[in-house]
């Protein structure tokens, strides 16, 4: 008998026998598609890190009295000026591979979600795999420490990561590491400025916050949680006590963790050295003189410490009430438990400032804040006038508010609302308006608290109104766009201020008040050639940073110099390049580069 043969349409339709050992639960071959090559894939980290250190190089070069990174082996007051150290090359150049490495590993991540139609699921996630695959148990069960992501048919010849680091679960997966901006930006600006000799306590700072965060996320010596509870305890002994050099050790030891820990998926690895080391500093330069300093200088020092403490000790109340939100239990005993910890939060924060930072002011300055601060304002014309201007742009930016256009609309007229009420103070009255822009930061802060715990009864109001704020690369609950907005445009403000420069302190105001606004406003509007594929950042909006930040420098006098218009147009590079936060990276670049 004759065998019949298969037609050529039921050939093409039967697929291609397997092995015994392939499962349904396997995605297709053709589901993974081939990584693009390296250089593609780490090219605009390549470009930011070379721009960024070339500003570095060229600050270096320029500085007659210190070199960014000479004062951790001189203590000399003048030493050559002519190049980094050949340690600081060394240290600049494993930064930028640990970036390059990090950075392809985060890529291949996304484009790996994005192959598993889960790129709206965390990275990590049991949701990343099939179903089948999640209910036979293996990697993603619960007694598991790490899950995987969805693995190619043969994960020991693929160049995708299988596996999510704990360190890599905790930063944010839509930004690049940044590990070069939180080593470097801060020492660099420091060796500027009258703080000069804290240069080489910035860098044991951040070099113990990112030897800690690695032994915590990447090992089990030590926990994330313990360093916590360190953090809490270290900063209120600095509050108390802060003439103590131990404290401050453990608090650059912890710090860093703590931030991952407490607000996971909020920051970058850069974005958290640079915070929590700027934190350290204050607690530091505290240290070192804990009296008798300029009454302004001990309020601005008081009120950031006291928000960090703070901060410190309100996250175990936030997490509760964040808890409670969810409705679990009894309705009657939740609400009773939330407005419980809502009394408790309120008197935590209270407790901080009222019978913290207010005595302890006090007995080290020698005035009382409260009534100190009002015959600051009332004995000054100048500062009258300034804090009834405010008062009235305030009132002005309420009733015109463009509420009913888009998000970014909305958040570029904050921008421009900030340079309005910024812009003047510190062209009248700079020390006041100094001072101002701490207690705005730590009102931000305490805001953004109460917002996180949804703490009746402002807790909602704050949610709604802060909601115009949240930025696609937000991953977190924890809203820091607002927040950066304002330290980008206060930082340079306090370094123009301390070193009486006035081009420096306009850098935040050039970049994120004019600069950042004018080429959102443009790009998305004839934004048509885009840098690289993963960014939506246009030529087109670049050329109109660079021109919206020197118009402004010219209106206000400065003269249009070669080096102005290289510092911004490098300035706009970074931003066109980077994927960290605009108002985190935008405004430093820019103070490193026109200072």
């Amino acid at each position: 008998m004759a065998t019949q043969r298969p037609s050529a349409a039921a050939a093409r339709a039967t697929p291609p026998s397997t092995s015994s050992a392939s499962t349904e639960s396997d995605p297709p071959s053709h589901a993974i598609p081939p990584p693009k090559p390296w250089w593609r894939l780490v090219g605009p980290v390549l470009i930011e890190n070379a721009l960024v250190t070339t500003a570095l190089a060229v600050r270096c070069h320029t500085d007659r009295t210190l070199t960014p990174f000479s004062a951790v082996f001189s203590t000399s007051a003048t030493c050559a000026p002519a190049t980094f150290p050949w340690w600081a090359w060394a240290s600049i150049a494993a930064a930028t591979l640990a970036d390059c490495w990090l950075e392809r590993r985060r890529l291949l991540r996304l484009d790996l979600a994005v192959a598993a139609n889960a790129s709206r699921v965390p990275y990590g996630a049991a949701s990343a795999r099939p179903a089948s695959a999640r209910s036979s148990g293996g990697l993603d069960s619960e007694s598991d420490a790490e899950p995987l992501l969805v693995p190619p048919p043969n994960p020991a010849a693929s160049p995708y990561p299988s596996r999510v680091w704990p360190l890599e679960a905790v930063t944010r997966s839509q930004a690049s590491p940044g590990l070069l901006y939180g080593l470097c930006l801060l020492p660099a600006l420091l060796s500027r400025s009258s703080y000069a000799s804290f240069v080489s306590h910035a860098i044991a700072w951040e070099a113990l916050g990112l030897a800690a965060t690695l032994v915590a996320f990447a090992t089990r010596w030590l926990a994330p949680r313990t360093l916590a509870r360190v953090f809490q305890a270290a900063m209120v002994l600095h509050l108390l006590t802060p003439s103590n050099p131990w404290t401050v050790v453990a608090l650059a030891v912890t710090a860093a963790p703590t931030l991952l820990h407490a607000f996971p998926r909020a920051f970058s690895l850069g974005e958290a050295l640079t915070v929590s080391t700027g934190v350290v500093l204050v607690a530091d330069s505290l240290r070192a003189r804990p009296t008798h300093a300029h009454v302004v200088v001990a309020a601005m020092q008081h009120l950031a410490i006291g928000t960090a403490c703070a901060c410190a000790c309100a996250a175990p109340r936030v997490a509760q009430l964040r808890h409670l939100a969810k409705g679990k239990g009894k309705p009657g005993q939740a609400e009773r438990d939330r407005n419980v910890a809502s009394m408790w939060l309120h008197g935590i924060l209270a407790a901080v400032v009222f019978f913290g930072v207010t005595p302890l002011m006090y007995l080290r300055s020698g005035h009382e804040p409260w009534t100190w601060v009002i015959g600051y304002i009332l004995t000054s014309r100048g500062n009258s006038l300034i804090v009834a201007y405010w008062l009235a742009v305030l009132a002005v930016g309420y009733w015109v508010f463009p509420s009913h256009r888009s998000a970014n609309t909305q958040r570029k007229s904050y921008h421009l609302m900030a340079i309005a009420i910024i812009l003047p103070g510190y062209f009248w009255t700079p020390v006041f308006t100094s001072l101002a822009l701490v207690v705005a930061l730590s009102s931000f802060v305490f805001a953004e608290i109460l917002r996180l715990a949804r703490a009746p009864p402002l807790g909602a109001l704050l949610d709604d109104s802060l909601s115009p704020f949240r930025d696609d690369r937000d991953e977190s609950p924890l809203l820091t766009s607002h927040i950066y907005l304002l330290l980008g445009i206060a930082l340079p403000v306090w370094v123009g201020v301390i070193e009486g420069t006035w081009r420096a302190g306009l850098a935040g105001m050039a970049a994120l008040g004019v600069g950042d606004a004018v080429a959102s406003l443009v790009g998305r509007r004839v934004g048509w050639w885009r840098w690289h594929s993963r960014t939506s950042k246009s030529v087109q909006g670049s050329v109109a940073f660079v021109a919206g930040a020197l118009a402004f420098f010219v209106a206000l006098g400065e003269p249009l110099t070669l080096p102005l218009v290289v510092a911004v147009a490098a300035t706009a590079l970074v931003e066109a390049v980077s994927s960290q936060f605009d108002n985190f990276v935008v405004p430093l670049v820019m103070l490193l580069t026109i200072m």
